[in-house]
């Protein structure tokens, strides 16, 4: 990877028009983990070469190995302890394979309201976090 890539990039707070920006997006593997470098921004009024884009940082997201998970998180420092940090965790993180559905009730309970239909709620039985889904297509 070439450092200068990361080094010339601006710094948080930095604005430019469009015309301007010239967004980072690096992508690589280490150990089994994808991982992605990308300027984390924020445009600001409408879509134009007048447009002001803010640019808040790096963002650093990795893919876990052995699930469908990616953690993301602000970026500075060194890319490869960083990778491996986030890959621990990502990979650490339980794969809610032991999962029941919660009623409407038994969801606005744990504070996940809705009307049902096609909106459905699980509580995964090994970490108990709740998630819902909306499987209208």
């Amino acid at each position: 990877m070439d450092n200068k890539q990361i080094t010339d990039h601006p710094e948080p707070g930095t604005i430019v028009s469009r015309d301007e920006f010239n967004p980072i997006s690096i992508s690589g593997s280490h150990d089994g983990n994808s991982w992605l470098l990308s300027t984390n921004h924020e445009c600001h009024g409408s879509y134009g070469a007048s447009q002001e884009v803010e640019i808040l940082g790096l963002m650093l997201s990795v893919w876990s190995k052995t699930q469908a998970n990616v953690v993301n998180a602000d970026f500075s420092g060194d890319l490869i302890a960083s990778v491996e940090k986030l890959a621990a965790d990502v990979d650490g993180r339980c794969q809610h394979s032991s999962t029941v559905e919660l009623s409407p009730t038994q969801a606005s309970a744990r504070g996940v309201n809705h009307f049902g239909n096609c909106f459905h709620v699980y509580r995964c039985q090994d970490c108990d976090h709740v998630f819902g889904m909306d499987s209208s297509g």
